[in-house]
């Protein structure tokens, strides 16, 4: 063997060691991750649900502007809409007692009708048997009158008394007549006054019904809005704890790489 190949097996041996220690060398340190491949995965996650929080509170924010706004104005027409109510309910008590009071005269006015028309039955009752009598016994005459008489002075007396007599049933037919003839007049204007009023107060009561339904579409939009209104801040305060614990969380990674990082250094 020259000594040029005996140095060529040399230099191999040499290499040969060489490279079998620096494989011992690299078997006995620990393998190390690929740099914070996870890590970064989950700051991006943690970034992305902030993000989408803060879009999310941005929307939820403005719906809970939008319906706070319809919400009072909704309250607003409500109580406007209560008090109008209330002056028709007052109008509608005012219209009811009339034609309530209107309805009570006209049923004393029909009462006072129907005994004027017994009281004219009975004059016209007495009458009639008072012709008869006259016509059955005779009425009278002045001869008969001065031949009864007991002195001038009974004999006026008498006279005026019959005068009386024909004159005051005379007079008691045409007084209980007019009466009858006044009341059934009354009876027809409180019977029409009556029911114009009657017909009044039922127009009051639709107009109040009628703004009771609006009252009370009002009143249930307002609570439908009040209770959007409530589940969008609900919903606005979950998502700003979940968007704060994600930014704790952030937060806590975040320094743990700085710590690891200041570690390796």
């Amino acid at each position: 063997m020259g000594p040029a190949r005996g140095f060529a097996v040399l230099a191999s041996a040499v290499l040969l060691l060489a490279g079998g220690a620096a494989v011992r060398a690299g078997a006995s340190q620990p393998t190390r991750p690929a740099a914070g491949a996870g890590d970064r995965q989950s700051e991006g996650s943690l970034r992305g649900q902030i993000g989408a929080g803060r879009s999310r509170e941005r929307t939820l924010s403005g719906a809970i502007a939008r319906l706070a706004a319809l919400e009072r104005a909704t309250a607003r027409d409500v109580a406007v809409l209560e008090a109008r109510v209330g002056d028709v309910q007052a109008a509608l008590a005012a219209a009811e007692a009339l034609a309530q009071s209107t309805q009570a005269k006209l049923e004393l006015a029909q009462k006072r009708v129907l005994r004027l028309h017994q009281r004219l039955e009975q004059v016209r009752t007495k009458l009639a048997a008072l012709l008869r009598s006259r016509y059955v016994e005779g009425e009278p005459d002045y001869i008969t009158v001065v031949l009864d008489a007991h002195g001038f002075q009974a004999l006026l007396e008498t006279v005026n008394f019959l005068q009386r007599v024909q004159h005051a049933d005379a007079r008691l037919l045409g007084v209980v007549r007019s009466a009858r003839a006044e009341a059934t007049k009354e009876r027809r204007v409180l019977t029409v006054l009556s029911a114009q009023r009657r017909q009044a107060a039922d127009a009051v009561a639709r107009h109040r019904d009628a703004l009771s339904g609006i009252l009370a579409g009002l009143r249930q939009r307002r609570d439908v809005l009040a209770r959007a209104h409530a589940a969008r801040v609900a919903a606005l305060t979950r998502t700003r704890l979940g968007r704060r614990r994600a930014e704790k969380a952030l937060g806590r990674l975040l320094a743990a790489r700085a710590a690891a990082a200041v570690s390796a250094a």
